[in-house]
């Protein structure tokens, strides 16, 4: 049977019969701050726990989960580029007030979790397979000490979205379902041809420059400009940013060069193989992505993964769920139909 390609604009979007789980409220722009800062905060406090695992090169890595009684189904959160436990403070929340519990993990080199540089904004990788395998120990060492397989389903954001596809590629007995927000399949690089790269891939390297930060990135600036943002939603631009000044452990902002290089040969990896990947996939995508080159992997993820759907949404930017208001309750409305099936 051909497959073909679910790509939908928000306003081609069918209403009927598609609501907000019974009981879910998503907070609205105006009450966010105050709501995330004082019940979120109350809510964080007396639910969530939190720990670190060693992983396969002993290095210490910070998680973070919730398991409300009789769960429906847990999900393996994978956090992007420069991010941390506090960007997904209210899609723990909803998870868990809907009976679905949550593990999630900081990667290497973000957070609390150990860095391979000592620059507190840069991040770093010498392998990008890395993530890979902190996902799998993370997994074994964690995650399946408190549930079973059955229950796993996998969310990745971006950055995470090549951890994720990568692993699922080469484990497809963990997961059954994924669900991926703007995945980074393909990098956009400014058009820059690929021998481009590599010829100045292989200059980085013989020069030693590979933990520097790359040129076209840049170290943590404390006024914020969240125009360049990759949200449309200021309040929870506000709400990180803030974080980001409190602590240095978030002031992730930049990579060097071992991490551009490492994800670009990351994500031709991933994309020569996704007919590997037998879980079945549901990527929310933006029309408005200035980070992913969403056109580049569409066809591609389509005809190649067993069982893959798009939704896209033209007017957001790179963070579907973190959009407008109207965009962000659509995408928790499909997210949650999506964990049911």
């Amino acid at each position: 049977m051909e497959k073909t390609i679910k790509l939908i604009k928000l306003t081609d979007l069918p209403t009927e019969n598609l609501r907000l789980p019974e009981g879910l409220y998503i907070y609205g722009e105006d009450e966010f701050l105050e709501v995330m800062n004082k019940e979120g905060k109350y809510w964080r406090k007396n639910s969530v726990k939190e720990g670190y695992f060693k992983s396969f090169d002993n290095k210490k890595i910070k998680y973070y989960y919730a398991i409300p009684q009789e769960a429906k189904r847990i999900v393996v959160m994978v956090h992007g580029f420069c991010e941390f436990w506090g960007k997904y403070h209210e899609m723990a929340e909803y998870l868990y007030r809907m009976g679905y519990g949550f593990f999630m993990l900081e990667q290497r080199g973000h957070g609390l979790s150990a860095r391979e540089i000592d620059e507190i904004d840069v991040v770093h990788i010498d392998h990008f397979s890395d993530y890979v395998k902190d996902l799998k120990c993370f997994l074994d060492g964690v995650v399946l000490k408190k549930t079973v397989k059955e229950k796993l389903v996998l969310f990745a954001h971006s950055m995470g979205g090549a951890v994720a596809g990568l692993f699922l590629e080469e484990y497809p007995d963990y997961f059954k379902k994924a669900i991926l927000s703007s995945p980074m399949f393909k990098l956009r690089t400014g058009g820059i041809p690929q021998i481009a790269i590599d010829l100045v891939a292989i200059y980085i390297r013989l020069s030693g420059q590979r933990k520097k930060l790359a040129f076209n990135q840049h170290k943590f600036d404390p006024t914020p400009i969240f125009e360049k943002s990759s949200t449309l939603s200021k309040a929870r631009y506000d709400y990180l940013f803030m974080q980001r000044l409190e602590d240095d452990h978030y002031k992730t902002y930049g990579g060097t060069y071992a991490w551009e290089f490492e994800s670009i040969k990351a994500d031709r990896k991933l994309l020569r193989h996704l007919d590997k990947i037998k879980a079945d996939v549901v990527i929310f995508q933006a029309g408005n992505d200035h980070l992913v080159d969403v056109e580049a992997y569409t066809d591609r993820a389509i005809k190649k993964i067993g069982s893959c759907s798009i939704i896209r949404y033209e007017e957001s930017k790179h963070e579907v769920f973190n959009a407008y208001q109207e965009i962000i309750e659509d995408f928790y409305k499909r997210f949650f139909i999506e964990l049911s099936k």
